[in-house]
């Protein structure tokens, strides 16, 4: 519809800038399927990386559909694989610390109240993709050294570990 294109150019107006305001400090925006995601109101979550991997001083930036970008999640070094719990309560990200992030979404107005809840290593490679099973029992991790794991999402504990797989 004209209503969606016109807010996916804004969404892509407002990131460009973004990424140019962040150029300076070594913080670019990420591109591909696996750094940006839509929540259920449309809305799209861009991560951006910290090129120099030295602080976690990269963000989870939400672009509203009217082209509003707001902060909401902060403290990354990069987030390679963002997902969406499926009752919407949590966001996982993973990222080139070989780490899964899981926050919980308390406020979607103020972001700095989201409490970080699980922060652990995942795998001996960058994380690439996240994806919760539709129960949201679980959750399918997978790493640029070929393997994928399973994860029980009640404590984030590792179930089954999937090595040397093709090209995931």
């Amino acid at each position: 519809t004209r209503d969606a294109a016109i807010g996916r150019f804004h969404a892509h107006a407002a990131a460009q800038r973004r990424r140019l305001a962040n150029r300076a400090a070594g913080v670019r925006a990420e591109r591909g399927d696996g750094f940006v995601r839509c929540d259920r109101r449309g809305r799209f979550f861009v991560g951006s990386m910290n090129e120099r991997r030295d602080a976690p001083s990269a963000t989870l930036v939400r672009v509203d559909l009217d082209g509003t970008m707001t902060e909401a999640l902060a403290g990354m070094t990069i987030s390679n694989g963002l997902a969406f719990s499926p009752d919407g309560q949590f966001i996982v990200a993973g990222g080139a610390d070989n780490r899964i992030r899981v926050w919980q979404f308390v406020s979607r107005e103020t972001p700095a109240i989201n409490p970080l809840r699980v922060a652990r290593f995942a795998h001996e490679g960058p994380i690439v993709r996240l994806a919760f099973t539709p129960d949201g029992e679980r959750l399918v991790s997978s790493a640029e050294n070929l393997t994928v794991k399973l994860w029980n999402t009640a404590d984030y504990s590792e179930i089954t570990l999937y090595d040397d797989q093709p090209a995931v």
